[in-house]
């Protein structure tokens, strides 16, 4: 930006400021009443259902001025520093947090207040305290130490962990994180661009941590913004959120954001004996990505899989779980599906039984814990610990007492809470379910306020988890929604029909001039079974990379459309003739070259310029 402008607009964004505090900001000396006040962020409508919420920084003053635009970013990261200022990147002084929420944040922007240092953080906790009381904002850090200083301090707010400058290689490294973030209260995490793939991102929103990919700052342009989105992040983090916004746009409908995952309720519950390892096995071969899965605690303190309190329903013996011995319950069988149709018999499982069974593989157990009785708690953690499963297992209850136990006694796996979700409580709700430092699970009952939740709820860093979809095409038209995590009773047949994963062929090559919007190129797509097709898919955008391009296809599936991420396809040699006709280019990624209309008006005003001059030299020969 040109000195003088910024100048120019640092001196407005002063003036404002002071305008803003003069009108009736006060500083107070007893502590601040707290505001549980939800901030209405703008809902912006476009063609891709479950676009990732938009997040800026607040990089320098001259941003202020575009922050009372139509389309402005639901979040707001701004940098404090142990004095209460806010910085911009370069370490200017951009001015006091308070002011510029007051002025510029407050009612249309969650703010987001990144601390990276100690004083930063006792700072934020005392404004916290004594000035503003904001229960819907946010702390952001790359040290999990900070921001579980922050969040013990302030335990009503939400964490934000930044991973961006952390070594992300594979799952080891990835579920590290993981457990950083929910030791620290968070449950959003920052990735960089570079970090962010398709697996990546699926790792960690599959144990319910929301993913909030950064843009690189010196690569911000549509195709970024779109390469992104096809990872199925959960927010993009750029300073430049027009191109975030214009990104959106360029997509048709009905296009969608990611693809679900596919969580088997009790397993396969309509065809086989209900919560069973055998059922458990049947639905992770069909395709599940997560088995969800009921306990009990027995009256030796014995984990066991059931979903109701008693054996009468699903076994050939009766009694209440809580009253009766492992010994006692394992005499009997489980013989029925969930709608009581006998189907042979299966053993009772533990929960000791179910962790060995999936140990090592990619599956995610979804453990709701069903009993109010928080010794679960300790019994649970043993079987965990004896078969290293802490990666593997997210809990999820009803019961707002089992959550505060897990939550002090397995701080380390993250939680849901089942007990919904719906608007008309999300205010009252969002202090406890912050300080429990939980997550959304909410009923398909709660799906009728779409706004709410792919603005509202994903805006806050809630990804859209519900249950239970019956069959197949429920799922189908839940997805279409841009709902990612379905449990379900069908997880086979949805398994089997539907693409699980979807990529660019490699090796492809293409003419430079073939590749366009709209034109045809060869794709992979994968059920969740992992059964794999070659199909016809469409080219949705492409980057020149000189001597190859990077593409981004569509599918469309059920009239869904569906989105690779970036894949490369190298150019053909053309014929001579075909050489002579293009216009120039400039190699190296992202580069112009000329092309199109351009490159043929170039072409015709040459070939004009050759006609005249060769006119002339022959006039000059008479």
């Amino acid at each position: 930006m040109n000195k003088a402008i910024k100048s120019w607009c640092t001196f407005i964004a002063a003036i404002c400021l002071f305008c803003g505090a003069s009108a009736g900001l006060k500083r107070q000396s007893a502590d601040a009443a707290e505001s549980s006040h939800i901030t209405e962020t703008a809902i912006v409508k476009n063609n891709l259902a479950g676009a990732p919420t938009v997040v800026s920084r607040l990089d320098d003053a001259g941003m202020l001025s575009s922050l009372s635009q139509t389309k402005i970013p639901a979040n707001l990261i701004m940098t404090m520093n142990g004095d209460g200022n806010i910085v911009g990147k370069s370490g200017e002084i951009i001015g006091k947090f308070t002011e510029l929420y007051k002025t510029y944040v407050e009612a249309v922007m969650i703010p987001v207040v990144e601390v990276n240092e100690e004083a930063a953080a006792d700072k934020l906790i005392e404004i916290w305290n004594e000035e503003i009381g904001i229960i819907d904002m946010a702390a952001m850090s790359s040290s999990s130490s900070l921001l579980k200083k922050v969040r013990t301090a302030l335990p009503k707010i939400r964490g934000v962990y930044d991973c961006s400058d952390k070594a992300l290689a594979d799952g080891p490294s990835w579920y590290q994180q993981i457990k950083n973030a929910n030791l620290s209260m968070a449950n959003v995490v920052v990735l960089s661009q570079e970090q962010a793939t398709v697996e990546s991102v699926k790792y960690f929103q599959y144990r319910l941590k929301t993913v909030w990919t950064e843009l690189d700052a010196d690569k911000t342009d549509t195709f970024a913004v779109q390469s992104v989105v096809s990872t199925g992040t959960y927010g993009i983090i750029s300073s430049d959120f027009k191109t975030v916004y214009a990104a959106y746009d360029e997509y048709e409908k009905p296009s969608v954001a990611r693809i679900s995952a596919n969580i088997a309720h009790r397993g396969l519950p309509y065809t086989m004996t209900e919560n069973t390892i055998a059922g458990y096995k049947a639905a992770a071969e069909a395709g599940a990505t997560h088995i969800e899965a009921d306990a009990h605690l027995t009256k030796d303190n014995q984990v066991v899989i059931m979903h109701d309190a008693t054996l009468d329903r699903t076994t050939n013996g009766t009694g209440a779980i809580s009253s009766m011995t492992l010994d006692e319950i394992q005499k009997y069988k489980v013989t029925k599906n969930m709608n009581k149709v006998e189907l042979g018999e299966e053993p009772i499982p533990t929960a000791e039984e179910l962790f060995r069974e999936f140990k090592g593989t990619d599956i995610v157990i979804v453990f709701e814990i069903k009993t109010g009785d928080t010794n679960i708690c300790a019994a649970l953690e043993e079987a965990i610990e004896k078969y290293d499963f802490w990666n593997q297992i997210v809990i999820i209850s009803f019961n707002l007492p089992i959550l505060k136990a897990v939550h002090e006694q397995l701080p380390a796996i993250p939680t849901a809470s089942l007990a919904g979700f719906p608007r008309r409580n999300f205010e009252k709700n969002l202090p406890a379910y912050n300080q429990l430092n939980t997550v959304a699970d909410a009923s398909i009952g709660d799906m009728g306020e779409a706004d709410y939740y792919d603005s509202i709820m994903k805006d806050r860093g809630f990804m859209s988890f519900f249950w239970t979809y019956g069959v197949s095409q429920d799922c189908v038209q839940a997805m279409s929604k841009g709902i990612y995590g379905l449990t379900n009773n069908s997880a086979d047949v949805f398994g089997e029909e539907r693409v699980g994963s979807l990529y660019g062929k490699e090796g492809q090559q293409a003419a430079k001039s073939d590749l366009k919007r709209n034109a045809k190129i060869t794709l992979v797509k994968q059920t969740y079974e992992g059964i794999e097709k070659e199909v016809t898919g469409t080219v949705f955008a492409v980057k020149d990379c000189g001597e190859y391009a990077e593409v981004i296809a569509y599918l469309t599936e059920a009239e869904d459309l569906l989105y690779t991420p970036a894949f490369r396809v190298n150019y053909k040699d053309e014929t001579a003739s075909d050489r002579q006709s293009d216009s120039p280019s400039v190699k190296g990624c992202g580069s112009v070259a000329f092309e199109g209309t351009l490159g043929k008006s170039l072409g015709i005003l040459f070939l004009a310029a050759s006609g005249i001059f060769v006119l002339l030299s022959k006039r000059k020969n008479y």
